[in-house]
């Protein structure tokens, strides 16, 4: 399975929660949070293509996250919990990664991508020696998905949680 990334819109009242407890219990919080709101309008379930949308965007790897509101949209602003990642986006930061996503020039990217790159940098996961006809529709669907999901949220007074896990 991997490590994959979900994208979870929540209340003030379920940030204000989830935030107060300890890792441990934050953690099986946001399990049953996603549970809850799994399929709901701005919940985004990304797989393991989380690093490679974060590389192709930024240039860096999401392990090392950089100032940037397109690396903030991928791996989120705020650390919730360390292991596994949980970090957030508030609704008042969505405003900026949503601008910053719908500025991409994907098309462009996605042209000029190499993926021996992305492995030189050992992005996970280790699928980038792979067709690169099917490397970038999944970059591209990866994207598509997450613009959505903040651009389903933005507005709503909604967070995005993001759990890298």
């Amino acid at each position: 399975m991997g490590l994959t990334a979900l994208y979870v819109p929540v209340d003030d009242q379920t940030l204000d929660e989830l935030v107060s407890l300890p890792a441990d219990d934050a953690y099986d919080r946001f399990v049953q949070i996603d549970d809850d709101l799994y399929g709901t309008p701005g919940h985004y379930d990304m797989d393991t293509g989380w690093d490679g949308l974060h590389f192709l965007l930024t240039g860096t790897s999401a392990r090392s996250p950089v100032d940037d509101p397109l690396s903030d949209a991928v791996v989120g602003i705020h650390q919730v919990c360390d292991d596994p990642w949980i970090g957030c986006v508030t609704s008042d930061e969505l405003v900026l990664c949503v601008a910053a996503l719908r500025a991409v020039d994907l098309a462009g990217m996605l042209r000029a991508v190499d993926f021996q790159t992305f492995a030189d940098h050992g992005i996970y996961p280790a699928v980038w020696t792979d067709d690169p006809a099917r490397l970038k529709t999944g970059l591209a669907e990866q994207f598509h998905g997450l613009l959505s999901a903040y651009e389903t949220v933005l507005g709503t007074g909604q967070h995005i949680l993001v759990q890298i896990g």
